[in-house]
C-alpha cells in the first residue's frame, strides 16, 4: 500500500490583513468563496509583502494533486491512500472514492468549505453516495477527513515500514530502481512525501522526519510530475499489470 502525503501545501484562505485588498474584493465579488482562498494569479499584488510568498498561493497544485491520485489505476485497485498537509499543520485525508471537481472555481469553493468546516460530507458535493467497503481511516459519509494530529503525530500513529522524502537534495535514483525494495516489502505500508509548494524548501519540521531523501531527476520537477512518477513506477513494482502467456501486458480500458 501507497500511502502519498502532500506537505505544507499551498492552500489557505487569505490572511486577515490582506482582505480589504482591492485585488481580493474584486476577486470575491466576482468569484464568491472561491475568490476567499488565497491565489498568486488572482491576489499577487497584495502577495509582496507575505512571508514565504514563494511556497503560498498554489491551491492549483493541490486540485492536480486530486485530480491525479484518485483517477490514477493505483487508486482503483485499492493500493493509494491520498493525504495533504498545510502551512497551519493540518492533515487532511481524502475519500479514495471522491470524485474531484474538474472545474478550479468549483475546487477552491469546495476548499473554502473544507478549511472552514473541517469536513466536506457526500451531501456537499452530491447527493448520490458511493460505494461502500472504505478501507481507509475517512469516515464513511465524508469526502474529505481532518485528521486531528500533527504532521509528526500522524506519521508515527500511521507507523509505515518506510518513509521516501522527495527532494532535489536527496540521492539520485533511476526511477526504474525508485522501489524494487518492494519485492522484499510485500504488503507493506509506504509513506512518500511529496512538497505541495512552487518553490523553496521544506521547513525543519518536515526534514526532522526521520525519511530516506530521494530525487528522480537532476533538476527541480513540478509537484505534478513528481506523482506521476511515484504512482507510476509503485504501480510497476508491485505488479498491477499482469502479464499474458507471452510475457506482452494484457489490454485493458
Amino acid at each position: 500500500m501507497l500511502h502519498l502525503i502532500l506537505v505544507e501545501t499551498a492552500l489557505e484562505l487569505i490572511p486577515p490583513k490582506y482582505r480589504s485588498h482591492s485585488s481580493v474584493l474584486s476577486n470575491v465579488k466576482k468569484f464568491g468563496n472561491p475568490g476567499r482562498i488565497l491565489d498568486s494569479a488572482l491576489h499577487h499584488s497584495c502577495m509582496k509583502t507575505l512571508q514565504d510568498s514563494q511556497k503560498r498561493g498554489r491551491p492549483d497544485i493541490l486540485h492536480q494533486y486530486f485530480l491525479t491520485c484518485l483517477s490514477s489505476i493505483l487508486n482503483k485497485n485499492q493500493q493509494l491512500r491520498i493525504y495533504f498537509h498545510t502551512r497551519n499543520d493540518e492533515i487532511f485525508e481524502i475519500n479514495p472514492h471522491m470524485r474531484a471537481p474538474k472545474d478550479y472555481i468549483r475546487f477552491k469553493g469546495l476548499m473554502y468549505q473544507l478549511l472552514n468546516e473541517q469536513q466536506i460530507s457526500f451531501s456537499r458535493q452530491s447527493s448520490e453516495k458511493t460505494q461502500n467497503g472504505i478501507s481507509s481511516s475517512v469516515k464513511d459519509d465524508c469526502l474529505i477527513s481532518k485528521i486531528n494530529f500533527s504532521l509528526i503525530v500522524f506519521i508515527k500513529n500511521l507507523n509505515p515500514d518506510k518513509i521516501l522524502r522527495f527532494t532535489t537534495k536527496g540521492t539520485l535514483t533511476s526511477q526504474k530502481v525508485l522501489f524494487n525494495f518492494m519485492h522484499s516489502y510485500q504488503n507493506k505500508n509506504i509513506l512518500a512525501i511529496i512538497g505541495g509548494f512552487q518553490s523553496g524548501s521544506y521547513s525543519s519540521k518536515v526534514m526532522d522526519i526521520d525519511a530516506e531523501d530521494i530525487s528522480i531527476y537532476p533538476e527541480g520537477l513540478e509537484t505534478n510530475a513528481v506523482i506521476n512518477r511515484v504512482i507510476i513506477n509503485f504501480e510497476n513494482a508491485i505488479k498491477l499489470f499482469p502479464e499474458d502467456d507471452n510475457g506482452k501486458d494484457q489490454k485493458t480500458g
